[in-house]
């Protein structure tokens, strides 16, 4: 009878596709404890089914789905330095949880130990098990799920392989539940410990403490099977505030919800076969429900994680999906899920070895600011980050120097010399949405968060605009940027965002905008008939060999194209530099983006073209840029400054056009057309220099 069951189980698995080494080292263990008992021929009683279990073995294989390319970029928080034992590898990971200080707890499965991964630490520490793999007090076998309990600082352990639940407290360890096939661990806010069964097919309930008693069934336990009483291999668990048990029921490829004493569940996510449509997963690993009400699933052989919204017919991919491997943007075996206090969402890679992290930030869709109501509306908005910000201990400071948003500050009034903790929001102006895209402005700034290359996150998005993070430091005057050091600093910053790795799918920038520009603008109110045909003769003649040196690096780099003085922070006492305003960040020509800086030299209240800089100092400072993106120095000569003068007659039509714009839309006190005829006269007087040749 014992090797009928495990026939049906690697039937399953066989089914699913799903016989990983987890699997064949439990089930081996199995083998080898009825081989013990098959030794005693008292015991010994052999069915004709056994010969079909050593048969299926051999015939079990994986096969490779393909997806659609979903983009969205995670970063490693742990590991990810290939398979091994070294405090800096993991060996497929597991179940993972994350603590209120960020501290990572893994169930690095293979390697047969729990670690504790400190936030932002290169290797973690061993923190269980790590004594081979084995059945003593001291090891572990395969463990598969972790969590933290904070009432007393232990660990507990579903032991896969051992079959049993074992708590681990200051190097001591206490068996709680033992001869259960237990997979996924939950505790709820009343101290009551959840497990799955995977044989058995169901979960059942302890109250901390007193596990004595068979525990209490709050789902499934009716056989295995595919009816809502039923679960056919239930792995990882999540409990909510009401306690409402959610299981990933992975041989059916769907997720489940057991309300509490309900005699079955509902379908939250999944259940439709298995397969990579929106409407389906395929074996179902970790979850998570956060306080909306989302679910977060791992699909499994997806290799991608997905959100469902509780009654709706198909969920959202959050990353992954672009099928298996191991860049930002795919997952391969995705196992565990957790959020951390922040809920940001961690996944455990398993075939990856590593732990991702996704920055996630909430989206607050009945809330719209403006400067009449923002002292009522802001302090709820921000209070999922500053919890203890009031009106009475911050203070609200208005940025003058915006001309397409409104910019404010929050400070905290009760550390007034230190502006660490600022938060920064972003109104948006009038009908920008109609040339700018918000969401890549966003993206954006997360990129540049993972890529380390600015610090500052965005926390909050509402209807019209962002909260995000404040960057210390005072915003540069056109006296500033020429400064030797400040000046360096800049060229190694920019040159810092053009060395991030991209993917040349678009257009440049410069075009997309400046046809959006002319959509926009209203034909009779400006002759626009001259600028139309230059920017035709432009994108087809002028820009496919404006660079002809292939020595300048890639032509197309993500830019941040808006490099106005104003959008340069410099930090004296750190001795760094940061830029602000994402709004036109955008894949575009990297002499495009050097050129853009070179003429906001002039500032903007009474701008000054006419400090452009020198062929000297434009050489100064790309001898540094090209230093930085690991470049040919010889290439920096007169020719080369020439070509960024060329590019300074876009730089100019560009912004001519934006203040056309504005000065139709915007509500922000500035002469946007005097502006515009100033930028538009600057084009026009680099053109015959753009046009040379054409």
């Amino acid at each position: 009878m014992k090797f009928n069951n495990l026939t049906e189980q690697i039937k399953k698995i066989r089914e699913e596709n799903e016989f990983n080494e987890i699997n064949l080292k439990y089930l081996r263990n199995q083998l080898m404890k009825m081989n013990q008992e098959l030794n005693d021929p008292s015991n010994l009683s052999i069915q004709q089914e056994s010969q079909l279990f050593i048969n299926e073995i051999s015939v079990i294989s994986l096969e490779k789905p393909k997806f659609k390319k979903w983009i969205q970029n995670a970063i490693t928080v742990a590991a990810g330095n290939g398979q091994g034992q070294n405090l800096n590898q993991l060996n497929r990971p597991g179940g993972i949880y994350i603590d209120k200080n960020k501290n990572i707890f893994i169930a690095d499965s293979f390697n047969h130990r729990i670690i504790g991964w400190k936030c932002d630490a290169k290797e973690g520490q061993i923190i269980a098990g790590g004594n081979g793999e084995g059945d003593r007090m001291n090891q572990l076998n395969c463990p598969i799920d972790v969590i933290f309990d904070q009432q007393n600082h232990s660990i507990i352990i579903a032991d896969y392989v051992n079959r049993r639940v074992i708590q681990w407290l200051n190097q001591k360890q206490q068996i709680l539940i033992d001869n259960i096939d237990c997979w996924g661990l939950a505790i709820d806010k009343h101290r009551f410990l959840y497990i799955s069964d995977l044989v058995k097919n169901e979960v059942r309930r302890w109250k901390m403490g007193e596990y004595y008693n068979e525990g209490i069934i709050v789902a499934g336990g009716n056989g295995q099977g595919n009816q809502f009483n039923q679960f056919n291999y239930p792995s990882f668990i999540f409990v909510d505030e009401e306690q409402s048990v959610y299981v990933s029921d992975r041989g059916n490829n769907r997720v489940m919800k057991w309300r509490k004493d309900e005699k079955e569940g509902t379908t939250v996510a999944g259940g439709n076969g298995q397969g990579r449509n929106r409407n389906q997963l395929s074996s179902p690993a970790g979850l998570v429900v956060d306080d909306l009400g989302h679910i977060y699933v791992a699909d499994y052989w997806n290799h991608r994680i997905m959100r469902w919204c509780e009654g709706k017919e198909e969920g959202e991919i959050i990353v992954g999906g672009n099928g298996k491997g191991n860049q930002s943007n795919q997952l391969y075996g995705p196992m565990g899920l957790s959020f951390d206090d922040e809920r940001n969402l961690y996944v455990a890679d398993y075939f990856n070895r590593r732990i991702e992290s996704m920055k996630s930030y909430p989206i607050i869709e009945n809330v719209t600011l403006s400067n009449s109501n923002i002292t009522n509306e802001i302090y709820p908005l921000i209070k999922s980050v500053r919890s203890d910000w009031t009106s009475s201990n911050t203070r609200l400071i208005t940025f003058t120097e915006g001309l397409t948003n409104i910019i404010l500050g929050i400070f905290d009034n009760r550390t007034p010399d230190d502006d660490s903790n600022a938060l920064v929001v972003k109104i948006y102006g009038i009908q920008t949405e109609l040339f700018i895209n918000r969401q890549a402005e966003i993206n954006a700034m997360i990129k540049f968060h993972e890529h380390g290359v600015f610090s500052q996150r965005v926390l909050i998005q509402f209807n019209n605009g962002i909260i995000y993070e404040f960057v210390s430091g005072k915003t540069c005057s056109r006296d500033d940027v020429r400064e030797e050091n400040i000046s360096k600093l800049i060229a190694i910053k920019l040159a810092e965002i053009h060395n991030i790795p991209v993917q040349e799918t678009e257009q440049p920038y410069i075009m997309l905008i400046l046809r959006q520009f002319l959509k926009l603008l209203d034909k009779n109110s400006f002759d626009l008939s001259s600028i139309i045909s230059d920017i035709d003769i432009i994108e087809e003649r002028i820009l496919p060999r404006l660079i002809p040196n292939p020595k300048y690096g890639k032509d197309l780099v993500l830019c941040h194209n808006d490099l106005l003085v104003k959008n340069i922070v410099y930090n004296n006492k750190n001795q760094t530099i940061s830029f602000i305003d994402f709004e036109f960040t955008h894949l575009n020509y990297a002499l495009f983006d050097i050129a853009n800086h070179f003429i906001e030299y002039a500032g903007v209240e009474n701008a000054d073209f006419s400090i452009y800089p020198s062929y000297d100092e434009q050489k100064r400072w790309l001898k540094i840029y090209f230093q930085t993106r690991q470049f040919d120095q010889q290439i920096i000569n007169d020719d080369l400054c020439r070509v960024i003068d060329k590019f300074s007659a876009l730089v100019h039509l560009m912004a001519g056009l934006w203040a056309l714009i504005q000065a139709k839309v915007s509500s922000i006190d500035f002469d946007y057309v005097n502006y515009a005829k100033m930028r538009l006269n600057c084009y026009q007087n680099l053109r015959s220099l753009l046009f040379e040749n054409s």
